[in-house]
């Protein structure tokens, strides 16, 4: 890259939403506590222990596209892929493909090797009582590992052996969404999150993958179905349509005797 067109000392706050190159380079916060980089940013200091201890380093971009935040202090590199880049700690949706004869699952979660899921990693699970699972069944988990040249590790449960959400989904619909724009459904501001929009007008439960996969349930069949072609329409459309596409939706269903 040219060292010309490098942007360097950025503030990594007041970029978010603006366009970054591989090679641009962030101040560090001094005013973010659990700062998290998450794909397409990485951290640079000369010792590790420099940030550690409060000195300064360099956030670097690794990507093109747009620089996001989610989920209070996450940053990261939006890039509109319909192809999903697995990252460990990614929370994702998965369809069972295989019961293995062991004491694992396989599932599909959208990259060309099939993910791997213990049949222990549920919260309370045993021997004697875990979830039986059946192929085509939906599971909302979290990468805990890649091993290099095996499938991915998963798991429906955090380090506090609670699951906090994740496990398996009973009914509802799975359908899938541009990689890209499952970031912005996990966005932690009101202002873009557009699945709190929708809840207020339809009541809905949702799990969002960031692999492309939302799964969506309402009170009943035809809600749900109402849900998931809005959103489908919303992430085929720019930020600048969705109160628009929003304000259309709730006229409709408000005009329905549900």
């Amino acid at each position: 890259m040219d060292e010309g067109m490098k942007q360097q000392g950025l503030n990594l706050v007041e970029h978010v939403g603006q366009l970054v190159m591989p090679g641009d380079e962030f101040s560090m916060p001094q005013d973010l506590s659990k700062l998290i980089l998450g794909p397409g940013l990485k951290l640079i200091t000369d010792r590790r222990s420099t940030w550690e201890e409060g000195g300064v380093g360099t956030i670097l971009a690794c990507k093109p596209g747009v620089l996001a935040k989610v989920k209070g202090n996450t940053f990261f590199v939006e890039v509109k892929s319909k192809q999903y880049d697995s990252y460990k700690k990614d929370d994702v949706l998965g369809v069972i493909k295989q019961k293995g004869k062991g004491d694992q699952y396989t599932c599909d979660v959208g990259t060309k090797e099939r993910a791997h899921l213990s049949k222990f990693a549920f919260e309370g699970a045993t021997k004697r009582f875990r979830p039986d699972l059946q192929v085509g069944d939906v599971i909302y988990g979290k990468v805990v590992e890649l091993p290099p040249d095996f499938p991915m590790e998963l798991t429906c449960v955090h380090g506090t052996g609670k699951s906090l959400g994740l496990g398996v989904l009973e009914s509802g619909h799975v359908f899938q969404i541009p990689v890209h724009f499952t970031r912005l459904l996990r966005s932690a501001s009101d202002s873009v999150n557009v699945l709190r929009k929708i809840g207020r007008i339809v009541p809905c439960e949702t799990a969002v993958g960031v692999n492309g996969l939302i799964w969506v349930k309402a009170k009943n069949a035809v809600l749900t179905i109402l849900v998931c072609q809005l959103i489908t329409k919303l992430s085929q459309s720019s930020v600048a349509e969705h109160e628009q596409i929003l304000k259309q939706f709730r006229k409709g269903i408000s005009s329905l005797a549900m």
